[in-house]
C-alpha cells in the first residue's frame, strides 16, 4: 500500500550508480511502488581537497548535480563520507541527526513521484517530473528499451519496461512541469 510504505533508494554519485537508480526508479514507479526519498552515499565533502581525490570530486559534482535533475522532485540526501565506517549506535544517531535533523525518518517523506506509467484505453502514458526545463520543441528518440529526451538543454535517457519498450511514442506535451509521453503500438 503505497500509504503506508515507501522505497528509499541509496546510491554513490558515479553514473554507473546514477543509471542503475533511475532503472529501479521507474520499474518501482511502473508496479505503484512509492520513492519517497534518495540518499546519495559517499558524497566527499567540502574540507576534502587532497589533490589526488580532485578529479574524483569534479565527477561527484558533476553526478550530484544530474542526480537533481533526474530524481527532482523527491528529497535528496547527501551522505558525506566519514573518517570512519558508521557503526554503532553512537555513529548511527550522529548520521541520523546530520541527515534528518528534526524529521522524522520513519514518516513518509513526501508524495511527489518523478515518473509514473499508466494505462488507459490501451495506452501508456509516461509522466515525468521535470521542474525548471525551458523550451518547446520536444525530441524523442527511442532506441531499444531506452527513450531519449531532450528539451532544450534538457536531455535525459529513460529506461523503459519491457511492454512498452516494444510501443513507439505517439505524442508528447509539457504541461506545468509535467511531461507526458503517450506509447502505442
Amino acid at each position: 500500500d503505497p500509504d503506508l510504505t515507501s522505497i528509499r533508494l541509496v546510491l554513490n554519485p558515479d553514473r554507473m550508480s546514477l543509471f542503475e537508480t533511475e532503472r529501479a526508479l521507474t520499474f518501482f514507479s511502473l508496479y505503484g511502488l512509492s520513492v519517497d526519498a534518495l540518499f546519495v552515499n559517499r558524497v566527499l565533502p567540502p574540507e576534502v581537497s587532497d589533490p589526488y581525490l580532485a578529479d574524483w570530486k569534479k565527477n561527484q559534482t558533476e553526478c550530484r548535480q544530474q542526480i537533481a535533475e533526474i530524481f527532482s522532485p523527491l528529497p535528496i540526501f547527501e551522505v558525506p563520507l566519514r573518517r570512519q565506517e558508521v557503526t554503532g549506535v553512537d555513529r548511527l544517531n550522529s548520521l541520523s541527526d546530520t541527515l534528518y535533523g528534526d524529521k522524522d525518518p520513519a514518516k513518509r517523506l513526501t508524495k511527489a513521484q518523478s515518473i509514473r506509467f499508466e494505462l488507459k484505453e490501451k495506452k501508456y502514458t509516461l509522466s515525468l517530473q521535470i521542474a525548471g526545463v525551458q523550451g518547446k520543441e520536444i525530441d524523442l528518440e527511442k532506441i531499444g528499451d531506452e527513450l531519449r529526451v531532450q528539451i532544450g538543454r534538457f536531455k535525459r535517457t529513460i529506461a523503459l519496461p519491457q511492454y512498452v519498450a516494444g510501443l513507439q511514442p505517439t505524442s508528447a506535451r509539457l504541461d506545468d512541469g509535467t511531461l507526458k509521453i503517450v506509447f502505442e503500438e
